[in-house]
């Protein structure tokens, strides 16, 4: 929608602006994905099941997740 609507677009986090540029810059600049962390209890992080169903889940749900 931002593509359509403006020119230029600002980010605020917690009421700062952390960039500010045109589309084309901010995508260059930051387009390049992303990175998820998830923090689990340690009981159920160490079976190999629960980590499995975890990706098969990301998987689904974001397209090309690895």
């Amino acid at each position: 929608e931002s593509e359509a609507l403006c020119s230029r677009l600002a980010i605020m986090v917690n009421g700062r602006f952390r960039c500010l540029g045109s589309i084309q810059q901010l995508k260059a600049k930051f387009g390049q994905g992303y990175t998820l962390k998830i923090k689990m209890r340690k009981e159920t992080s160490e079976t190999p099941e629960s980590v499995s169903a975890i990706k098969v889940y990301i998987g689904n749900r974001l397209r090309g997740a690895e």
